[in-house]
């Protein structure tokens, strides 16, 4: 079962009360069956259950480190599809690679490889921004 929203526990309360005034002809206020619901998804009462599903701000849910394609669509939902704009930064120093090599070994045949991910820091409206964060690094010289 997926967690509710406070929309679709309104959505249900609804459903009760017109279930139960047609059925039974037992007319039940809204608010009761808000709080019947409630309790049936295992809250104390409504309040208790408006606070549990309160919406968080975009940026309570940040940094998104992003490592897998669930991940990324986490990231990417923030976003309106129509209108965002996707950026992504990597930062590379040419002389931090440039010190791992060692000029007396190398013959010119050098292999970095790097493993990384993204992370989505802050929320900016309209620009889904990612930094690359290397998680691994090797230099490998034939």
């Amino acid at each position: 079962m997926s967690t509710p929203t406070q929309e679709s526990l309104k959505q249900q309360a609804k459903v009760i009360r017109k279930f139960l005034n047609e059925k039974y002809q037992v007319d039940v206020s809204h608010g009761h069956c808000m709080e019947l619901i409630s309790q049936l998804f295992g809250f104390k009462d409504w309040n208790t259950a408006t606070a549990a599903l309160k919406p968080k701000a975009k940026q309570d849910l940040l940094p998104i480190h992003i490592k897998t394609v669930g991940d990324m669509k986490k990231a990417l939902a923030l976003f309106d599809d129509d209108t965002a704009i996707f950026d992504g930064e990597y930062e590379f120093k040419i002389q931090d690679f440039i010190n791992e090599i060692n000029a007396e070994d190398w013959d010119g045949d050098t292999i970095l490889t790097q493993e990384f991910s993204l992370v989505l820091e802050e929320f900016v409206p309209d620009i889904a921004s990612f930094k690359l964060k290397i998680e691994h690094e090797s230099l490998t010289i034939f």
